[in-house]
């Protein structure tokens, strides 16, 4: 498919914009706003999107997939981008942060009432790969 294929159209004076445009331009507006580089066409968006096979997947949650940035890093580049499942981008974006001890204190208020806050820690950094910083 091409960008004309899915380009605004006009209707009783009102312009209607198609809502895989939409998708496209939330995307790139999403980057922006993190202040990360997007430089892909709609039709090459579109097309990695396709070939991914993984189009009716996207989205936020639980057996969905997003483009991904090699290593999370750089810009949304024809090089640089790939689709996976979220929850591994949720888990390769974790890997390298770490647990401050403001962190910890909030995951420990959050959930001092179910179980042993350091447990809760523990287990929170394992799911998501964070490193704890040790205190001294």
């Amino acid at each position: 498919m091409r960008v004309s294929d899915y380009s605004s159209s006009s209707e009783k004076g009102k312009t209607v914009r198609n809502p895989i445009n939409t998708k496209y331009l939330n995307h790139k507006h999403s980057a922006k706003q993190r202040g990360i580089l997007f430089d892909l066409t709609f039709d090459q968006w579109y097309d990695i999107w396709q070939q991914s096979g993984k189009w009716d997947l996207r989205g936020k949650g639980k057996g969905t997939y997003v483009m991904s940035r090699i290593g999370d890093t750089g810009g949304y580049t024809l090089s640089n981008v790939y689709i996976q499942s979220n929850s591994s981008n949720v888990i390769e974006g974790n890997k390298n942060r770490i647990i401050t001890d403001e962190t910890k204190t909030k995951l420990s208020n959050t959930h001092k009432k179910i179980c042993d806050p350091k447990h809760i820690i523990k287990m929170h950094a394992a799911r998501y790969g964070h490193k704890i910083k040790e205190t001294i």
